[in-house]
């Protein structure tokens, strides 16, 4: 299942964001995950992928 998350470079809370969803991949995913990112016009595009369904549905 895919998560997609965009940050715009205008938003100044991009940053605590991105922080944000590394915790909690870090402290609560249960299973493998994948993170890749792709620019959309000129905004940054996080593609969160998890094995288990109920990790992207509780992320």
């Amino acid at each position: 299942m895919r998560v997609p998350i965009t940050l715009d470079p205008e938003d100044r809370f991009r940053d605590e964001v991105r922080g944000d969803a590394e915790f909690w991949l870090g402290n609560r995913a249960r299973h493998a995950w994948r993170v890749r990112g792709e620019d959309s016009d000129s905004r940054e595009v996080l593609v969160f992928e998890f094995d288990d369904p109920l990790n992207a549905i509780g992320f």
